[in-house]
């Protein structure tokens, strides 16, 4: 008996179903890959709260959120030099005390934090290749590294610690917010020193009389803002740079002003990985209508002011590239992903240590 292959028609309809499964299937293996790397951004976080908690277990005290280093004690932002980010002081607790070391002992030779070379005569030459896996979001689409001018690759950081909130700020119907812990900021915004991470100053977790479980201490800021052109914009934990040069990478940089609060004859204070949650002082970011979480100004119109990284400077938005919101540190050490329908209120009281309204997110 003659055997019978297959007909063009019956192949062709084998194909066919062939696509249809794998077009039905691809979606939930997207899926099952963006909640893996969800799962693994929230390891990030945890071992980043965690990091600051055994810091304060030794030095009773949490590390400062950005610090300035005194040049002669002359109150002067020209004298200012950077000194180091909060992102330093977890290095030996975070398995990275090699690296420490070898900050630690230029930072005894007198090199601040405000230089990178291509060799390790600088701060910013010894931490050029160090790849450290638990500062970026995988599902991030910025760059990993960056190499600024003169210098090595160095890691763009996907977190940012929380300095605080502003006050008022209304945004539409929000209901009233009041902080008066404040002072100006680069790129017309505002600094916060409600928070648990601050800049010159070394918070005690007794202060969060709110409780730990109440007061954001780690966030994420790791994908793309959108400008009313519709350019991609960076907004990460660098915010005295251009979107375009060295628009990243300084995780080792806290901030160059000399005072806890500036006032206003220092000028603009540059920052670095640190984040106030607000808006930026000028009426065309008070927008109606943003979620306090997870905002990318897609599609919004958005006007951004020309000078530092990304929108709004120290007031950029927690964002990331998750489709359900962006994943945040506790005080207490755990974990949770704020929503973007997350009003923009509880996230400024959740930045506060010790407003005094204890807020569920459950």
């Amino acid at each position: 008996m003659k055997k019978r292959g297959f007909t063009l028609v019956e192949l062709l309809v084998v194909i066919a179903i062939i696509g249809v499964l794998v077009a039905l299937l691809l979606p939930a293996v997207q899926a099952a890959r963006e909640a893996a790397r969800r799962m693994q951004c929230g390891n990030n976080v945890k071992q980043i709260a965690l990091g600051l908690h055994n810091y304060h277990d030794t030095f009773l005290a949490l590390p400062y959120g950005a610090r300035a280093r005194y040049v002669n004690n002359v109150p002067t932002n020209n004298s200012g030099q950077f000194g180091p980010s909060f992102f330093v002081g977890v290095l030996p607790f975070c398995e990275q005390k090699n690296l420490y070391d070898k900050i630690a002992q230029l930072e005894q030779t007198g090199q601040t934090f405000s230089t990178v070379s291509a060799d390790d005569t600088t701060i910013g030459g010894v931490v050029g290749n160090a790849q450290i896996n638990w500062m970026l979001c995988p599902s991030s689409p910025l760059p990993k590294m960056e190499t600024p001018t003169g210098g090595r690759p160095l890691v763009v950081p996907s977190y940012v610690g929380i300095q605080g909130a502003t006050n008022g700020g209304t945004r539409g119907t929000e209901v009233d917010f009041t902080e008066d812990r404040t002072s100006p900021g680069p790129c017309s915004g505002t600094l916060s020193q409600g928070g648990l991470l601050t800049i010159n100053i070394a918070v005690k977790l007794s202060e969060a009389t709110d409780g730990t479980s109440n007061c954001l201490i780690v966030g994420e800021e790791s994908d793309f803002f959108y400008d009313s052109t519709g350019a991609r914009l960076r907004i990460d934990g660098s915010t005295a740079s251009t979107a375009t040069t060295n628009a990243g990478g300084w995780w080792f940089r806290g901030c160059n002003p000399q005072q806890p609060m500036f006032p206003a004859s220092l000028g603009n204070p540059n920052i670095y990985n640190i984040r106030t949650v607000g808006f930026a002082n000028t009426a065309a970011n008070n927008n109606n209508g943003w979620p306090g979480v997870g905002f990318n100004g897609r599609n919004m119109n958005v006007t951004v002011p020309g000078n530092g990284i990304g929108a709004f400077g120290p007031n950029n938005p927690l964002n990331a590239a998750h489709p359900a919101g962006v994943m945040t540190g506790f005080a207490d050490g755990h974990v949770q992903l704020l929503t973007t329908q997350t009003h923009f209120v509880i996230v400024k009281r959740l930045s506060t240590r010790d407003d005094g309204a204890v807020v569920s997110l459950d």
